[in-house]
């Protein structure tokens, strides 16, 4: 359908308020709303950055776009009219069969530039489409751009549309390579460098990625495709109207795409795409990362076919944003606001900047405040005596006692006492206000203006833009007097195109001027965006947006004319006029407060004190763990779920009353459930609360998903397009890190179901997640890619959690995998029982056989589907190489199953003939424990952590016997309390009392049920947690600010107690095992340096012995296996080994990076010993030495008692091509860089007279 982006769009409506000098004609061309220096073309990230110079405009039909650096390159656009052939863009030498078409006008949103033209009796628009999506991060990560030409032809016209790029968008035309491949309906071609080197730029473009043009065909299109020279291409297009295939490629030639309209009567449009790919887009801190639609679309094709998919979702947002911003600007500083927004970059992360500033979350404040306390210090000690360094303007050189650094300090200092409520922060920022203002230290002594430098520069001057964030904030640092000084003064050194930053410079700083305007009277305010607005339609250059341009002629340059800057993406565009308060999606503020990342899909939470880990099992402390079954259903999850599925949600749903359950129960088969009761009747979760925030959770909730869920929403969530603050979803690319009370807790987990003939489909999921019909089901592949993530972390440190929805003890592959993982616990829900469990295998298993013989049962029922499926499955991913080694990894674990029950070693370990066979170290089957859970109706687990230490207490409602010959339910006793998980549970906080329906995820009290006595709640807030016994005393010393030119506060010195040893920690499990020390307080001990080196991604012994050189080699003592791929190499002394790590190649010493060859990794050797402490003592993973370190496999939940039905669900055989996750293959070892050393102790209390300290800060 033609799109007229004048009347139906609302384009036109939004940028037609046209006075005198907005809309005037140039050549007869109609600017809305004004001439830009540049029209951005195609601009997604600074590799894909087309440009169209604003004075090539009028003679589009021949002018070529630019690379933001200025470089040429081809884009060409023609269209092909009842056999005339038009060039629309781009058409430079194209020959005398081509007839320019006439330019009518040209536009330019924040979004979209889009020009008009006139062939024939066509009227053509190209919209040039950049999606700026802050809230969809899927989208905005796609580094695509769109080219819609919509058409409208009065009378009948036959019409064809060409576009063409050539291979100049690689960065060089040297050996140059042509990629071409259907899919579906879609025609890509890629371009790319032969054996290119990784990350090399040539004149800023980047050489070693593939540029990405696209198009499909339409209902009412037949597409075609060449590629080659770009005359004979051209000349055939414009005989035929049609494109004949790729003639063979040669550097310099072009790729094109042809769509043969027909009779074309009224409208109609076409849609190319373009792009330009890095699959190892950037190298952080000497690991490559991809980009993070990978995440859901590994492969190319398969990106750019949701990109064209995406489309209208993507417009409609764009004329949303569009529209918001223009209305926001003009309404601030008028309609010439409106005109600068879309000319400046970076504008999501300025609203992402306002939003976090604006936001108050106290808790994120609780939780960063130590480690912000010394920046603030630092401000206290250095803001009035400056020492020369550079600002944020290091164009104009290094200078001390800068009057707007000791601005900025000052402002910084008050915002920290707002945020922490550290009044003596406060108190000193407004101190130091007065110093330079009242004072006169940052003033001349009339005080007209600010001085750039102090004390005795009363001449100099320089706009004090760090005024801003103290009006943004609302702080009130600086008084009212401050803003009217600069509003007069500013008026008295204004140039032609502005004023200039400093009195040393002629240049103005486009940023910094819009920052200081926010500050000024509105007269004042007006004309510094008057100046801004005549700099960029001045008609003297034609760079993308400059952000530094001569202001004056003061110094006898020609002002108006940008310097050295081009499309520079500055963090601070001119539309900062106030507040502007713009939400992240569904209320998220980010990552859970204390989160950091460590790798890519990896979180960590940091806490210090005693914690209150809760973990429960159907939908409802410090810290909630939730092993499924949470409620991913969202509004539109009733229309996909199946009836049988449908029935089981009901039976067990706290948001039906009684009396539907007991109709819904009772419903026969033929009859369908929908139809009988309306969709109000049937909620599914109270899901849709949370993402509209009227309901919120108060603490981080970590959650696999379990059988029962939407596959459609949890795809939504890994998008990005949902998000519930505190909630966090592991799965097999997420585990998060809890450094929680001494002791660092990682959770792995997988949800879903596990079901045999269920590991090779994925059902209804369009990216890894696999479900269909309101349930969810675990892959194999799924289980190989979390084999990768949990190699990606491994610290042998940690204490790890394996979370789960089925039950280890029931599923071989799960307990397996649990075993691999070196798993510490595993959690996992328990079919809806009344009671929980808790066990580990010897306690259960009268013998090694026994054990055994579950893991082989399950092997061989693997083994009889995999034998099935195993040539199709090889196939469809032979060309993968991500996806093979993610099988792979998988695979392994099964193999390390045991085929028969009195033989094998289900550990990984080493196996012999005779009576040898069986063998294994038998640590893990001994301490690993497992907690199956009861719904949170009936009961929970508390893992209580402090000082290093894991208590763990599980309760349960009650046991209910009347099963047996139908007894009835024993009624409740009057006044008995109620059950231990009450509406009002602190993990959840609705903002109104709601006494009918319980809040999310909640089972709805049932009367006549016995209730448990009344225990402990968990405590919303991480402060409420009873404090450790040895934790040091602090009081609060009133602070001293240690500069002459401030007010010296006085006050009693800090004192700190010193803290009492940790009892001593009971033994293992029973045994008599060496003393563990516990966090505490007390400074540790220095831990005695291991002589041994440990080995990574090394397969055999002769391989490590090769690593070092002869004098090292001679001097190894012991050599001893670790795993598949791991050894440790043991030296007579510590220095010996240090010697040998030091002689060792710096690759050697870090880990391989994502994406790459695995390569050896060589460490120091922590020897944490054999053992696993009980539950006085578990900090860490210590299992066993010859344990597998590589193996990993996925679990989920089988659940076939509760009638959940999964066994029949075909799926849709989708194929799991390109899975891989952008490269990530290839990775099996171990292989997180060096020692990790435990946490530090709690640092002692500032001397006296240093710094602010709060009350009871400890």
């Amino acid at each position: 359908m033609y799109i007229d982006f004048r009347d139906r769009l609302g384009i036109g409506t939004l940028f037609t308020t046209v006075i005198s000098m907005l809309s005037r004609e140039r050549d007869s061309i109609i600017y809305r709303p004004a001439l830009p220096p540049s029209y951005p073309l195609a601009v997604r990230n600074p590799y894909l950055s087309t440009w169209m110079p604003s004075d090539q405009v009028k003679t589009l039909p021949y002018s070529e776009p630019q690379f933001w650096a200025g470089q040429s390159l081809s884009w060409s656009v023609m269209a092909r009219i009842d056999g005339e052939t038009y060039s629309l863009m781009n058409g430079k030498n194209a020959g005398v069969d081509i007839l320019p078409a006439v330019v009518s006008s040209a536009e330019y949103t924040s979004t979209h530039s889009i020009f008009t033209l006139s062939a024939g009796p066509v009227t053509v628009t190209l919209d040039f489409f950049s999606p700026v999506s802050p809230f969809n991060h899927l989208r905005q990560s796609l580094p695509f751009s769109y080219l819609t030409v919509s058409l409208s032809a009065a009378s009948s016209s036959s019409i064809q549309i060409y576009s063409s790029i050539d291979d100049r968008w690689v960065g060089k035309q040297e050996n140059t390579d042509r990629n071409f491949q259907m899919k579906d309906t879609t025609a890509i071609f890629s371009l790319g460098i032969n054996n290119s080197t990784l990350y090399e730029e040539r004149n800023d473009m980047a050489t070693w990625g593939e540029a990405i043009f696209a198009s499909r065909s339409t209902p009412s299109s037949k597409l075609s495709f060449a590629s080659g020279k770009c005359e004979n291409i051209r000349s055939h297009f414009i005989k035929t109207g049609q494109l004949n295939g790729n003639d063979p490629w040669l550097p310099g030639g072009i790729v094109a795409l042809s769509h043969d309209l027909g009779i074309v009567t009224g409208s109609q449009s076409v849609r190319f795409a373009v792009g330009y790919v890095r699959e190892k887009a950037i190298n952080y801190l000497g690991a490559p990362y991809t980009g993070y639609y990978r995440a859901n679309y590994s492969g190319t094709p398969e990106a750019v076919t949701y990109f064209l998919d995406d489309y209208q979702d993507a417009l409609r947002e764009s004329l949303k944003f569009d529209l918001e911003l223009s209305t926001k600007a003009k309404a601030t500083a008028g309609q010439k606001t409106d005109d600068e927004v879309p000319c400046s970059g970076a504008l999501a992360g300025a609203i992402s900047l306002a939003y976090v500033r604006a936001t108050g979350d106290r808790e994120w404040v609780a939780k960063y405040q130590d480690i912000m306390r010394p920046y603030a210090d630092y401000l206290v000690d250095n803001g009035v005596e400056i020492a020369e360094q550079l600002s944020s303007n290091d164009a104009a050189g290094p200078l001390a006692n800068e009057t707007n650094l000791a601005i900025k300090a000052a402002v910084g200092i008050k915002a920290f006492g707002q945020l922490t409520g550290l009044t003596e922060y406060s108190r000193i920022g407004k101190e130091r206000a007065d110093l330079f203002f009242n004072q006169r230290l940052g003033t001349d002594q009339q005080k007209t203006h600010f001085v750039l430098q102090y004390p005795d520069k009363p001449a100099s001057w320089k706009i004090p833009y760090n005024l801003y964030p103290d009006v943004l904030l609302d702080l009130d640092t600086f008084p009212p007097e401050v803003h009217q000084m600069s509003s007069a003064f500013f008026k008295s050194v204004r140039g032609e195109f502005g004023v200039p930053l400093d009195s040393r410079q002629d240049w103005a700083k486009s940023d910094w001027n819009m920052w200081l305007a926010a500050t000024f009277e509105l007269d004042t305010r007006n004309e510094f965006v008057e100046d801004l607005w005549t700099f960029m339609t001045n008609g003297k250059h034609n760079w993308p947006f400059s952000d530094r341009y001569v202001a004056t002629s003061a110094k006898g340059a020609s002002p108006g004319v940008p310097i050295l800057c081009r499309a520079r993406p500055t963090p601070r565009p001119p539309h900062n006029f106030g507040p502007q308060g713009y939400p992240l999606p569904n209320g998220a503020t980010g990552p859970v407060p204390g989160a950091t990342p460590l790798l890519p899909n990896n979180g960590r939470v940091i806490q210090n004190g005693p914690v209150r880990v809760l973990c429960i099992a159907d939908a409802r402390a410090d810290h909630i763990i939730h092993t499924g079954d949470f409620g991913f259903y969202d509004d539109t999850s009733l229309d996909r779920i199946a009836e049988k599925t449908l029935k089981h949600v009901a039976q067990y749903s706290p948001l039906l009353p009684e009396n539907v359950k007991r109709a819904i129960a009772q419903t026969p088969p033929q009859q369908s459930i929908k139809q009988r009761f309306s969709p109000d009747q049937l909620p599914l979760s109270e899901l849709s609360m949370l993402l509209d925030k009227r309901l919120t959770l108060d603490v981080p909730v970590y959650t696999v998903w379990g059988a029962c869920e939407d596959v459609r929403v949890l795809e939504k969530f890994r998008s990005g397009e949902y998000k519930v603050n505190n909630l966090h979803i592991i799965d097999e690319a997420n585990s998060r890190l809890l450094d929680i009370g001494g002791v660092k807790l990682r959770l792995l987990g997988l949800g879903g179901a596990v079901v045999m003939h269920k590991l090779f489909d994925n059902g209804e999921g369009k990216t890894t997640i696999a479900g269909g019909l309101g349930t969810m089901w675990t892959t194999l592949l799924q289980m190989g890619e979390l084999i990768d993530t949990a190699n990606r972390v491994y610290d042998p440190s940690e204490t790890r959690i394996f979370v789960t929805h089925a039950s280890p003890a029931r599923e071989g592959m799960l307990n397996q995998l649990s075993v691999t993982l070196k798993a510490d616990f595993s959690i996992s829900a328990g079919l809806h029982f009344r009671y929980g469990s808790s066990y580990n295998e010897f306690s259960v298993n009268p013998s090694l056989d026994h054990y055994r013989g579950k893991l082989a049962a399950s092997k061989a029922s693997f083994n009889d589907v995999w034998e099935t499926v195993r040539g199709e499955v090889e196939a469809a991913i032979a060309s993968n190489e991500a996806q093979k080694t993610l099988l792979d990894n998988a695979l392994d674990v099964v193999q390390k199953m045991p085929t028969i029950a009195n033989g094998g070693n289900p550990f990984g370990g080493p196996t012999g003939p005779g009576n040898a066979a069986g063998q294994v170290d038998e640590s893990a089957f001994k301490n690993m424990w497992n907690f199956n859970l009861a719904d949170a109706a009936f009961g929970f687990l508390v893992l209580e952590i402090e000082a290093g230490r894991i208590a763990t207490e599980m309760r349960a409602q009650g046991f209910n016997f009347a099963h047996r010959g139908g007894k009835p339910p024993v009624p409740a006793v009057a006044g008995q309390p109620n059950p231990p998980v009450p509406t009002g549970t602190p993990g959840v906080a609705s903002p109104a009392a709601r006494p009918a329906v319980p809040q999310f995820g909640q089972a709805q009290p049932v009367a006549g049920r016995p209730a448990a006595p009344q225990q402990p709640q968990p405590q919303p807030q991480q402060g409420q947690a009873k404090a450790p016994a040895a934790a040091p005393a602090r009081t609060s010393p009133v602070p001293v600010i240690p500069k002459p030119a401030t007010p010296q506060p006085s006050g009693p010195a800090a004192s700190q107690h010193a803290p009492t040893s940790p009892e001593k920690a009971a033994e293992a499990n029973g045994t008599s095992q060496p003393e563990k020390p516990s966090e505490s307080p007390m400074p540790r001990p220095e831990k005695k340096q291991s002589n041994g080196l440990f080995v990574s991604n090394v397969d055999n012994e002769q391989a490590v012995r090769d690593l070092f050189p002869e004098e090292d080699k001679a001097k190894i003592v012991k050599l001893d296996k670790w795993g598949k791929y791991n050894h440790v190499v043991m030296f007579n002394s510590v220095e010996e080994a240090k010697a040998a790590l030091d002689r060792q190649p710096p690759e050697h010493k870090k880990p391989t990076p994502p994406g790459q060859p695995r390569k050896p990794n060589i460490k120091f050797f922590e020897d944490r010993g054999s053992h696993r402490g009980n539950a006085g003592t578990w900090q860490s993973s210590n299992r066993g030495g010859n344990t597998s370190q590589r193996g990993y496999q996925s679990g989920g939940a089988s659940d076939s008692e509760g009638g959940r039905g999964r066994g029949g669900f075909s799926g849709r055989g989708r194929g799991r091509g390109d899975r891989g996750r952008g490269g990530r293959g290839g990775r099996g070892g171990f292989n997180k860089g060096g020692p990790t050393s435990d946490s530090p102790a709690p640092s002692t209390s500032t001397p006296s007279g240093e710094k602010p300290a709060a009350a009871g800060d400890a």
